[in-house]
């Protein structure tokens, strides 16, 4: 990483919940840049940088709302025409400030997304894509309906045609081209895909081009080529369960001449990648951290016409630059490098606008003890910015909070069984409590962050939600409340191919009856996460992948009829669990016939086999620790160590840490064990409450893997038979 950027703050504006609200117009007459950013009270402001200091050009406050989306439009050389959306209308203003044009949206959903080209405008909604053509006699010549949620979009001539093509990186783990109403090209990602940009080796002379950037929510980075045959990876970077990635924009920030990419991640994360070549992978030229989530991305030279930047714009409100400007470069005359003279102004400009704060809340006062003769305590409302993935590396959910104020405390309450893994705020102070059936997670935090990281991991088989009420720092103090909804199969994620079935290697359920397949497709949304919120096909297939265990569940259905087919007999139980009381709710008969397979069962516990194994070795390996640095103390070579011991003596620290948490884990492992047997012996119609008292008692208390197959009623030969277990999920070796 031989690449260095200056980081600095530009400017401070409300806070931004709106992804991507910033732009920077295109370069004048070798003058520096202006830019322009969208934030959550409406307003959309042009600046200018003049003598080290942000000058508002113009403020327009025509949106009704918090600005949802932001961009610039014109021709693809001659962009000076800047556009926002309320969600509700779009506006347009020249370069000057004059408002000249006012749409509104035809769409009940919000404008989350936003592209113009000339006179016709591309919109993003949840679900709908739309295109707008001010030339046309009807306006709106195109849409397309996404049967999942809309994360991206982007737009370009992909393919070399007259008419650009509309690029969309939906939820369901697929990007999609789309030329007007028709769907052109699908390409599929390990994850759900969060940003998108159109990719240009060198600087755009010609606005076609067929490669797109991409991030997802796992973190990766990737490339892809649109051709007539359909579409080639160019490259993929998973990197190592990083933060998803929010954005991702393609500019010259090295100077070399050929486009670099830069991402930002969902933890401010920000990094600028080199492509050397096509088919290379990309370097890591540049990597830094914001301290707060980074809502939107832009490249061009607004403080030094010489100097490129990447502007950052973050949740509360801040404009950061990071400036290929060298520290040593001086434009003062006095000695002085411009990053000092940089921040002097920007502490002139901060004093300024402090003292301009106080005058207008002092006035407020006023204005409040006028009106009800004393003192008012006016709780501050303030907006969250939440976020939730499920981590397949973890196995479980990585849960961000993130709010413009100082977070005093947080508390997470629930009927739902759940356990906190690790909390990501160095000063947070916890307390947990299990009482009457509720699940209470209290945290304070000590220092004044903004944002908090939870990893929480649920126990399957449980539907409801976890109430989070956060209190902001504020006096007095206010809290926000957010609901987490919780599904029977929480643990569980889309996957678009799953392993092909060997003779009877799954549980098996068909169930029947008068059922629409919009009906069934309701119930499988109550149940699983990632699934579609709408249907485009009157037979639908899905596949979704357990993240702790590795085990599969192939859904497909139609009207009256569907097909359950599930690696676990306990996901199984828990579909036909919540499938009969909907239906019984909703007075649907249905009818459910139920195989079960002894080959299935020993490749589910060939699955749980290493997590148990692990365990088991676990306290061993914690007793040798103290003798092996002993040893190691006397005689720091120590040669004749085998490899194990000199194993354990490097990974100490993280060994005892996992005995630590070695009650927990045998705990969770337990409680799926005992699922297994229990509906196991109930498809079987067998009894199982001393087969399961057996089963926890050999777990809890350390006993051979042979054993428990015992309980089960399986051998070791058995086991060796049995499909094998080359699924297997997240969570490591010591299942967290």
């Amino acid at each position: 990483m031989d690449l260095h950027l200056q980081q600095s703050n530009l400017a401070q504006v409300s806070s931004i919940s709106g992804s991507n609200t910033i732009a920077v117009l295109e370069r004048g007459k070798g003058s520096k840049q202006k830019f322009v950013v969208g934030d959550d009270s409406g307003k959309v402001v042009c600046y200018q940088m003049k003598k080290r200091e942000p000058k508002a050009i113009f403020e327009a406050a025509n949106c009704r709302g918090a600005v949802t989306a932001l961009c610039l439009g014109g021709r693809y050389d001659k962009r000076s025409r800047i556009f926002a959306s309320d969600g509700a209308n779009i506006y347009g203003w020249h370069k000057t400030g004059r408002n000249f044009f006012t749409l509104p949206s035809s769409m009940t959903e919000k404008i989350r997304f936003m592209y113009v080209e000339e006179n016709k405008i591309w919109t993003g909604y949840d679900y709908v894509y739309n295109l707008y053509d001010d030339d046309a006699a009807n306006k709106d010549v195109a849409s397309f309906m996404c049967h999942d949620r809309i994360n991206a979009l982007a737009c370009n001539d992909l393919r070399g045609g007259s008419a650009f093509d509309v690029v969309l990186a939906c939820q369901d783990r697929v990007v999609r081209v789309i030329s007007m109403s028709s769907l052109t090209h699908e390409y599929v990602v390990t994850a759900p895909a969060t940003a998108l940009d159109a990719y240009f080796a060198t600087d755009m002379s010609d606005i076609r081009g067929s490669r797109m950037v991409y991030g997802t929510a796992s973190g990766e980075l990737g490339m892809f080529k649109v051709t007539e045959g359909g579409t080639e990876t160019t490259f993929s970077v998973d990197r190592d369960a990083k933060p998803s990635v929010l954005h991702a924009r393609s500019h010259d920030v090295t100077g070399d001449g050929a486009k670099d990419i830069v991402i930002g991640r969902e933890t401010g994360v920000l990094e600028v990648f080199s492509l050397q070549s096509e088919r290379s992978p990309p370097t890591l030229r540049f990597e830094t951290s914001a301290g707060e989530s980074l809502r939107g991305l832009a490249c061009g030279a607004v403080s030094s016409a010489e100097y490129e930047e990447v502007l950052a714009t973050c949740f509360s409100g801040r404009v950061l630059s990071f400036s290929t400007e060298p520290t040593e470069a001086s434009h003062e005359g006095y000695g002085r490098s411009s990053v000092a003279a940089n921040n002097e102004s920007q502490i002139r400009s901060m004093r300024q606008d402090l003292q301009d704060l106080k005058a207008k809340v002092e006035a407020r006062r006023e204005e409040l003890t006028c009106l009800s003769g004393e003192q008012m305590h006016v709780s501050q409302t303030f907006q969250v910015n939440f976020t939730s993935r499920l981590s397949a590396d973890d196995a479980a959910y990585i849960l961000t909070f993130e709010v413009p104020l100082a977070i005093d405390s947080m508390i997470l309450k629930s009927k739902v069984h759940y356990e906190i893994l690790s909390v990501d705020q160095a000063g947070a102070v916890g307390s947990s409590t299990v009482a009457d059936g509720w699940v209470i997670n209290a945290y304070r935090c000590q220092d004044s962050s903004r944002r908090m990281e939870l990893k929480l991991r649920t126990m399957e088989g449980e539907m409801g939600e976890i109430t989070v009420t956060i209190v902001a720092n504020t006096s007095p103090r206010s809290a926000q409340v957010l609901k987490i909804p919780v599904k029977p199969l929480s643990l569980h994620q889309r996957a678009h191919i799953a392993p092909e079935p060997v003779g009877s290697d799954r549980h098996r359920m068909v169930i029947s009856g008068d059922f629409t397949c919009n009906k069934f497709h309701e119930w499988i949304g109550k149940i699983l996460p990632e699934v579609p919120a709408r249907l485009r096909d009157a037979e639908i297939s899905l596949n979704f992948k357990n993240v702790f265990g590795g085990t599969f569940i192939m859904l497909a259905y139609r009207e009256g009829e569907a097909t359950v087919e599930a690696d676990s007999i306990s996901s199984l139980a828990i579909i036909k669990e919540y499938i009969s009381k909907m239906a019984t709710a909703q007075r649907i008969q249905i009818l459910e016939e139920v195989q079960s397979s002894r080959r299935a069962m020993l490749h589910s516990l060939k699955l749980m086999r290493p997590f148990l194994e692990y365990q088991m070795t676990l306290s061993r390996r914690a007793e040798l620790i103290d003798a092996i640095s002993e040893v190691r103390a006397q005689d720091a070579d120590a040669p004749w160590l085998s490899p194990e011991y000199l194993e354990i003596h490097e990974n100490a620290g993280s060994i005892r840490g996992a005995m630590e948490n070695r009650p927990r884990v045998l705990k969770y492992l337990c409680g799926i064990l005992t699922d297994l047997i229990v509906d196991m012996s109930r498809f079987d119609g067998r009894e199982s409450k001393q087969r399961a008292l057996e089963l926890q008692d050999a777990v809890m208390n350390g006993a051979l893997f042979e054993r428990v197959l015992e309980i089960f009623g399986y051998t070791a030969e058995e086991l060796e038979l049995a499909p094998p277990a080359d699924g297997g999920g997240g969570g490591g070796g010591g299942g967290g």
